[in-house]
């Protein structure tokens, strides 16, 4: 509902701990931080004036990059292989990092542990590729195995060469009416898996033009390692015996291994913690820079969270930290934005963070979207029982991976539901409930003014948004004199009031007076930058050439014009879709009802409702977002702001 109010701390401390400041920060999850010789160089590190920060102070002149421990570097790299031995990804467990860190200890203790799992695993990997050499090679020689020769034999001859191969059915008519052109034995042995297995022996000299005539007619290749003995019925059956040898000992190497990741588990889990937290420590002091005898940090922190922070380095001695509230900062600095707010509208988030994080000072827009977002889904797409689908898959995604998209499913699914109940509408049936409110389509003249009606209330709620924005961010000319200002609402709701009285009956303005009001509006947004510089004595009256002002301004309020009444037209949308939704249910109904076979009319009934919940409720969901954004956050949201962004052990790792 807000935005968290942010206070620049400014901390100094001693080298010999800034490692342990830098974890406690990580741990905190709670600072933002920025680059500290930036702060200096724009002279914007503070601290209190007093006798005990006269050397900190002063220190400031000659600061430096902090140096960085890479040594454990090599360590987590050995980590990978025993990572693999595994065969599951280490996460960062936080109770290690409550004990005694000494990174010299860990990297003794994990290079001795490489040691051991090293050849354990190299074993390992040896024999799982042995087994499955043996593997291929009984495969290919399954393919051969009536074959009544000695491989070695073939392997033994000197003026020739051989391969194995086999041809299609339709291929073996072509080879036998090419044998003469083919300057090779070519053996028919047999057919396995429907192909036609040869053996070709050929001269070494004439190895490319052989191999050339047999590609033509598609011959595949049986890739055979050479250094075999005996027939491939024996071979075959030598490398069945190795290949049991080797699942005994690869078994072996495995209960090793598997007694050797039981007793040290807890050990390489530390080691991986403390080198893990050591990388992140090193991309913090990054941002960091140091004297020979002091360190400097600067972050921001929500104001809420520094009694927090303080309290996890309270027992850090000699560390001077200064605060500067938000308030004496946002005219030189933006503070990051994170946004405030309660369950229910929270996974609206998703959708801000789309299209722009709000700057510091903005409204935090995400009230208005959560709520006008859920009334244009539900009063598009109202019905209890797709509504019910919808909350329900929402859900799902919720719990398996607790994304707020998968939140925001599950909120569009009960306002659908809410307005199901108020349409009278369960899987597209008006006749189990009755409609509480109106049924859109014995009721389309009203669902379409309604629609229009909403998008006028809307409109200048947007306007109100940008008026306070403005007042906010002191952009005093677009709050009060801009299209979407003061002025802006004023010459709307003009336009609105000369169309409604020829339509209802209004106190009548004359056209005239009404034409000349609206002169005046358009005049005064020409000029709200002159006009509001004037009012606040500033100077210049222009920031750029006067005639390019004036040609833009110009320009600007043409487009004014159209837009106005097309953006209110656009809400029309609610109402057509409304209609939409029981006009495609009411087709898959008179299939249905066309159609003499029950089974099959409750068959098209339900892809009815699946193709209107995934097909029609994804195009409700991108109509609904194109009016926030286009109808909406265009007149009041910027959107220039940061997001908070805490430096902390990644989410993958908690």
């Amino acid at each position: 509902m807000a935005i968290e109010k942010m206070s620049m701390l400014n901390l100094v401390g001693s080298i010999k701990d800034v490692d342990n400041v830098a974890r406690k920060i990580i741990l905190s999850g709670n600072l933002d931080v920025v680059s500290a010789l930036n702060e200096i160089k724009q002279s914007r590190f503070n601290l209190d004036v007093t006798e005990r920060n006269v050397d900190s102070l002063a220190g400031m002149a000659s600061v430096h990059p902090l140096e960085l421990s890479e040594s454990y570097r090599e360590s987590l790299e050995k980590m990978k292989i025993i990572e693999n031995a595994y065969n599951y990804k280490f996460k960062i467990k936080k109770e290690y990092l409550k004990q005694d860190i000494k990174l010299e200890k860990m990297e003794e203790s994990i290079n001795a542990l490489y040691k051991e799992f090293s050849p354990i695993v190299k074993k390992q990997n040896q024999l799982q590729e042995e087994i499955y050499e043996a593997e291929k090679s009984i495969e290919r020689f399954k393919l051969i195995e009536n074959i009544d020769i000695n491989i070695e034999d073939l392997d033994n001859m000197e003026k020739f060469n051989y391969y194995f191969g086999s041809l299609t059915k339709e291929n073996r008519i072509k080879v036998k009416r090419n044998y003469e052109n083919i300057p090779a034995i070519v053996i028919h042995e047999g057919t396995v898996n429907g192909d036609e297995v040869y053996l070709v022996i050929y001269p070494v000299d004439l190895g490319i033009e052989t191999e050339r005539i047999l590609r033509s007619l598609n011959f595949k290749k049986l890739e055979i390692k050479k250094g075999f003995k005996g027939k491939p019925i024996d071979i075959i059956q030598k490398l069945e015996e190795d290949k049991k040898e080797r699942h005994k000992e690869l078994q072996k190497i495995k209960n090793e291994l598997d007694k050797l990741k039981a007793d040290n588990k807890e050990r390489i889990e530390k080691c991986y913690t403390i080198f893990k937290i050591q990388e992140r420590v090193n991309e913090l002091k990054k941002l960091m820079v140091a004297t020979r005898h002091l360190f400097y940090l600067s972050a921001w922190i929500p104001t809420n969270c520094i009694n927090e922070f303080e309290d996890k380095i309270k027992d850090i001695k000699d560390l001077t930290i200064h605060y500067e509230n938000q308030e004496d900062l946002t005219t030189v600095l933006n503070p990051p934005t994170k946004l405030k707010n309660n369950w229910l509208l929270s996974p609206f988030e998703y959708l801000i963070e789309m299209y722009a994080t709000p700057s510091y000072n903005e409204i935090d827009p995400t009230s208005l979207l959560a709520i006008t977002y859920m009334l244009f889904f539900g009063a598009m797409f109202g019905d209890v029982g797709q509504g019910l689908v919808i909350f329900l898959g929402g859900m799902f995604l919720a719990r398996k991976n607790g994304s707020k998209f998968a939140k925001l499913i599950s909120r569009v699914g009960i306002s659908s539901m809410i307005f199901g109940v108020l349409y009278g509408s369960v899987f597209g049936f008006e006749e189990i409930l009755p409609a509480i409110l109106i049924s859109p389509f014995e009721n389309i003249q009203t669902i379409l003014i309604s629609s229009v009606l909403a998008g006028i209330i809307l409109t200048y709620i947007s306007f109100t948004f940008n008026i306070i924005n403005g007042i906010k961010l002191r952009e005093y000319k677009d709050a009060l004199f801009g299209k979407n200002g003061i002025v802006g609402a004023l010459f709307y709701a003009l336009i609105l009031y000369l169309i409604a009285q020829n339509i209802i009956k209004l106190p009548a303005i004359p056209l005239f007076l009404g034409m000349l009001i609206l002169l005046l509006f358009i005049a005064i947004m020409i000029v709200r930058e002159p006009l509001t510089n004037l009012i606040f004595s500033k100077r210049p009256l222009y920031s750029e050439d006067v005639s390019s002002y004036y040609i833009e301004s110009t320009f600007e309020i043409i487009e004014t014009l159209l837009s106005m009444i097309s953006s209110t037209l656009s809400f029309i949308r609610i109402g057509a879709f409304a209609l939409t939704h029981v006009g495609l249910f009411m087709a898959f109904q008179v299939i249905s009802e066309l159609i003499d076979n029950v089974f099959f009319s409750i068959v098209v009934l339900t892809v009815g409702n699946i193709v209107i919940i995934a097909l029609e409720g994804l195009i409700v969901g991108i109509q609904a977002l194109r009016l926030e954004y286009y109808e909406l956050f265009s007149k009041f949201y910027r959107g220039e702001g940061r997001i908070y962004r805490p430096f902390k052990i990644e989410k993958e790792n908690q």
